[in-house]
């Protein structure tokens, strides 16, 4: 079993576990060759992580506009 995250419309990566050593494989793919590169692997299609440029609403340190406390103990 393998996932592929498209990358762009025509490539993605695809990330499986080796059958011999059980460790994570990679491997860039051309979507429209993956049937090809596939051989017998099931191959799920994952959605590719937002970029924080793409989020609509992006999470923030709400804490950088307040001034900071000095401890005069420090």
């Amino acid at each position: 079993m393998a996932d592929c995250v498209p990358m762009t419309p025509s490539t993605g990566n695809l990330c499986g576990i080796c059958p011999d050593c059980g460790r994570l494989i990679y491997r860039r793919v051309n979507l429209a060759q993956l049937d090809a590169v596939r051989g017998e692997l099931d191959v799920t299609f994952a959605q590719p992580e937002t970029r924080i440029g793409e989020c609509s609403a992006p999470s923030v340190n709400c804490d950088s506009g307040e001034k900071v406390k000095i401890d005069a103990n420090a």
